[in-house]
């Protein structure tokens, strides 16, 4: 899994790098930036994107911040991985990622 694993403050395991765009409330628009040349030097030092090592974020996935469909998506077990990537597909035809964690929080504080 890439980004590798952390338990946040709820005790759910997730990966480092949704903490890290939680704890920094990292904007799409500046992860999307930063995803694009981490790829780039993916490319650029020739990884296997096929490989753990060369895979990369799926920024609509992790801008939802739905820790199970996450873990579910990046997870050694294909049959999850499939079902979140499915999942993730109808999701979008009826809403869209979150800008930032601070919106996701603001969206779901009723909840």
């Amino acid at each position: 899994m890439p980004g590798g694993v952390v338990v946040n403050q709820e005790g759910l395991t997730e990966m480092l790098i949704l903490s890290f765009i939680k704890e920094f409330d990292v904007p799409r628009k500046k992860f999307d930036k930063a995803n694009k040349l981490f790829i780039e030097f993916l490319q650029e030092i020739e990884v296997n994107k096929n490989t753990e090592q060369g895979e990369v974020f799926n920024a609509d996935l992790l801008f939802t911040f739905n820790i199970e469909k996450i873990n579910d998506y990046y997870s050694r077990d294909l049959r999850k991985a499939l079902t979140a990537d499915k999942w993730l597909q109808k999701w979008l035809k009826t809403n869209k990622p979150y800008n930032s964690y601070s919106e996701y929080q603001e969206a779901n504080a009723s909840k």
